[in-house]
């Protein structure tokens, strides 16, 4: 059997393909151009480098900045801030601006599509996250031990859980993690019983 058979018979990974949705980043904007009420909707947990696409999340970042002005954050109103942005260019310039407007989903669905960005946002950050671990885990060090990336993956993902929540939810589920994580220490210092804390962090951070 030669080289070129060998290979093909080896088992192939497949391709992973980072979680995104233009449409429904799209379908947001284009409801929040229409109506600026939407908006509302959405403001209180996504932010722009929430988008999959980086011109989504500069136009999405631009309609806030009007919004808190007090001002129409419409397709007419953005095209002024993006008439040399090389960036709104690559996907459409002026005409994707006006693209989104047209294509309006209803209002009602505006929180719907934001939760989903936001979603797979998360699932791109803990697809990184992990990719991460794996590389430390694998990098054997003598001044790195184990349980120090385990404390710094609980940290990350106890910060990354207090994402696309309200401010005062995330104060209380940061205070709890703060004194959940104290507790752990104490633990670890006074008995080295670190299992049972640990896993009472995780249970926070999956919260």
């Amino acid at each position: 059997m030669n080289t070129a058979e060998n290979i093909s018979d080896l088992p192939q990974t497949p391709l992973r393909i980072m979680p995104r949705n233009f449409e429904a980043e799209g379908a947001l904007l284009g409801a929040i151009l229409a109506n600026n009420t939407a908006f509302e909707k959405v403001t209180d947990f996504l932010k722009p480098e929430h988008f999959a696409e980086p011109a989504n999340g500069r136009i999405y970042a631009a309609i806030a900045k009007l919004i808190d002005r007090g001002q129409i954050a419409d397709s007419v109103q953005l095209g002024h801030y993006f008439d040399n942005d090389e960036a709104l260019k690559e996907v459409g310039g002026g005409a994707y601006l006006a693209d989104l407007q047209a294509s309006t989903v209803s209002i009602i669905n505006a929180g719907h599509y934001g939760r989903t960005i936001h979603d797979l946002y998360l699932r791109r950050e803990i697809m990184a996250l992990g990719e991460d671990v794996v590389n430390d885990a694998c990098e054997v060090r003598v001044d790195r031990a184990a349980e120090k990336i385990i404390e710094e993956l609980e940290m990350e993902l106890f910060v990354l859980g207090e994402t696309g929540i309200g401010s005062k939810e995330a104060r209380l589920i940061r205070d709890v993690g703060t004194s959940a994580m104290l507790r752990a220490q104490a633990a670890h210092k006074n008995d080295g019983s670190m299992m049972g804390s640990q896993r009472g962090l995780l249970t926070w951070t999956a919260f």
